[in-house]
Formats: structure tokens, C-alpha cells, sequence
């Protein structure tokens, strides 16, 4: 079996990370909240996200002028066979094995797996709830590019 192509990114949590990061995406507080227990400890946090993702979504402009606001639909995890979610799931499912079964990252940080509050109602660990955390904090790495003909609007672009 192919190994889906996704990225893991390790990283500190340093004071003020949360904001930043809710900052940028625009996820209110929710990632100041859950990263603020674990401030000022030896702690790290992992980023799984999809490589090569097969869901597509779109940018439109809203009018003739290609510098005014966009209509952004990201859409992610809507592809129809479902293969990003369940790559993604996959790549969790190999983080935690890593932590919990080898010297690389668990028995020498003295790790330990923090559980989503959001997802509480669900058993730890479980295909289920790793698909609410990853749909809890959806994040991408990848910048959403495209092209389309610009003439068709009557815009000279240089």
C-alpha cells in the first residue's frame, strides 16, 4: 500500500503562539485555549496536513476589479472519495504510534497525547475522533493558487 503524502511538522509552544495562530486563521481563541495549559512546560505540539490534497475548492472575484475582496471556498476535505480525511487520519494514527511505541519522540521526551476538548464525547485515539479534531482545526500549509483568464472581464493585467 501507497503512504499517503502528507507533512508533520513538530513544533514548541512558546507564550503567544495560540493567539498568533488564531490570528492567522481566524479560529477566535480556540487555539490560544487549548495550547495555554501546556505554556511554560517542555512541550511541543505535531501539524499533520495533506501533501497532495484531491479536494478542490475555488476563488471567484466578486466584481470586475481583481484587487477587491475574493469569494474564498477552501472546501476542504470534500473530495469524493474521501481519501484526504482518511490520509490525514492516517498520518495521526502514525504520529501517535511513534509516541507511544519507540525511543524516537515518546519514551525519551516522556511524552504524553493531550485529548481535544471539542472532541471529548468520543473515545480517545479512535478513527472518529481523530476525523473530529482534524474537522474541529482545520488548518492548510498550502497557499490556494490558480489562474484564470482575466480578458474575459475586459482587465488589462501587466
Amino acid at each position: 500500500m501507497a503512504q499517503p503524502f502528507i507533512f508533520r511538522f513538530v513544533h514548541g509552544v512558546p507564550d503567544g503562539l495560540g493567539a498568533a495562530i488564531d490570528g492567522i486563521f481566524g479560529s477566535g481563541n480556540y487555539t490560544a485555549e487549548l495550547l495555554h495549559p501546556f505554556i511554560g512546560d517542555d512541550a511541543h505540539f505535531v501539524v499533520v496536513s495533506a501533501g497532495k490534497p484531491k479536494s478542490k475548492g475555488f476563488i471567484e472575484l466578486s466584481d470586475k476589479n481583481p484587487f477587491f475582496q475574493t469569494n474564498h471556498q477552501p472546501q476542504y476535505y470534500s473530495d469524493s472519495g474521501n481519501q484526504d480525511i482518511q490520509d490525514v487520519i492516517e498520518g495521526y494514527e502514525t504520529i501517535v504510534n511513534l509516541y507511544e511505541n519507540t525511543n524516537a519522540l515518546g519514551y525519551k521526551l516522556h511524552a504524553r497525547l493531550a485529548k481535544n476538548p471539542s472532541c471529548a464525547r468520543l473515545e480517545f485515539k479512535t478513527r472518529d475522533y481523530y476525523e473530529c479534531a482534524i474537522g474541529t482545526a482545520t488548518r492548510t500549509l498550502f497557499h490556494p493558487v490558480g489562474t484564470f483568464l482575466l480578458e474575459k472581464l475586459g482587465i488589462l493585467m501587466l
